[in-house]
């Protein structure tokens, strides 16, 4: 499991004075980078010099509670599944103060060749990277 520190800000809410909902997948992207960043595997590097991508091909979310804007939130991602192409990832964004999760989301992950675009088998250093969790 990692865990990533953040609060949601004031752009990240809506009208209604809580998180805007789609705004929970950039707060699991920011986790998914800082845990890639933390196992020597830079978001950046992988975009532009790596043979592969590793696009989204399925997000969920489900929300518990509502987020307010300057709220402390602890996001924990863990390794739900791990195949040939793809791989799935947990998160709950959590309190950090009342301990209590607020919401929850699951993302598939795939490999793809970053010329073709045709789905491919999860690099080693991917591998590597998802053993850490």
């Amino acid at each position: 499991m990692f865990t990533y520190h953040t609060s949601l800000r004031l752009r990240d809410s809506d009208a209604a004075g809580v998180i805007y909902y789609p705004n929970l997948f950039n707060l699991a992207q920011e986790a998914l980078e800082a845990f890639m960043e933390s196992v020597g595997m830079d978001i950046g590097v992988i975009l532009r010099a790596t043979h592969f991508h590793l696009p989204v091909v399925h997000a969920e979310a489900d929300f518990q509670q509502a987020i307010f804007p300057g709220q402390k939130l602890r996001v924990t991602i863990q390794l739900e599944r791990v195949g040939t192409t793809s791989f799935t990832l947990d998160y709950q964004i959590l309190d950090r103060k009342e301990d209590e999760i607020k919401a929850t989301a699951r993302i598939i992950h795939v490999v793809v060749d970053r010329q073709s675009g045709a789905k491919k088998a999860l690099p080693p250093e991917v591998v590597h990277a998802l053993e850490q969790l």
